[in-house]
């Protein structure tokens, strides 16, 4: 095992945060969401992952099509988060 506890903590603490104070400040039509940067640049679909790319996300999110979408995370990078899961079969 990784001696990541200290992330892992800190990662749940950061998404326990989020998510409390989009509950909070619902009732104020305030959303709070959080967008997941790559930590690599190339995704798993080969591609680089861009601040463009991010600055996107963040463009979607304070905009009238994401109205209802609060209290989550937006990871963007490409599936990278992904890639040490099983392959399906």
């Amino acid at each position: 095992m990784r001696r990541c506890q200290h992330y892992t903590v800190t990662k749940g603490g950061v998404n326990t945060l989020f998510r409390g104070m989009a509950r909070e400040l619902a009732p104020y039509r305030i959303r709070v969401n959080a967008i997941g940067p790559p930590q690599e640049q190339r995704s798993a679909s080969g591609r680089n992952c861009t601040a463009e790319d991010i600055a996107k996300a963040a463009l979607f999110l304070v905009s009238d099509d994401a109205q209802n979408i609060s209290g989550t995370s937006i990871r963007v990078d490409g599936a990278l988060s992904y890639t040490n899961w099983p392959e399906p079969r």
